[in-house]
């Protein structure tokens, strides 16, 4: 698992609250309620193929959001 302190934590929230919903509410599953590929593909519809795909452009973005000057 990964910690992040109270200033980290926020950074990452205002960058996801930028992604689009599909993406957020793969991200949220994933790391918020530790969901596995099978359950979020059950409980999104999501072919688990595309739902790493999906996760994949997520983190990019988010990486890359990170890397910007005056993050974190």
């Amino acid at each position: 698992k990964i910690f992040f302190n109270a200033k980290e934590f926020q950074n990452i929230q205002e960058i996801i609250v930028k992604l689009d919903l599909k993406y957020q509410s793969i991200i949220h599953l994933r790391f918020f309620e530790d969901k596995s590929y099978n359950e979020i593909s059950y409980i999104t519809g999501i072919k688990i193929g595309t739902l790493k795909s999906h996760l994949s452009r997520a983190l990019d973005f988010i990486r890359k959001e990170l890397s910007q000057p005056n993050v974190m």
